[in-house]
């Protein structure tokens, strides 16, 4: 599922029994949570429950949206 402002930053989707959100966050370091990925994003997460939706990964969210 694309996420969109005027542009999309983020794509949410199933991968492995996980959810993977794919991230366009370009400069942005990685860790050992966000990774890289080539493609329309520029980083991905992948959570396994609704834990993993935290104050890190929706600051990460929420940069890609301004920047978007």
């Amino acid at each position: 599922m694309s996420i969109r402002r005027t542009k999309q930053f983020a794509q949410v989707g199933p991968v492995a029994g996980q959810l993977e959100i794919s991230i366009n966050l370009p400069g942005q370091d990685v860790t050992d949570r966000l990774k890289p990925m080539k493609g329309m994003a520029t980083h991905r997460v992948r959570i396994a429950d609704g834990s993993g939706v935290d104050g890190e990964l929706l600051g990460w969210l929420h940069e890609a949206y301004e920047r978007a």
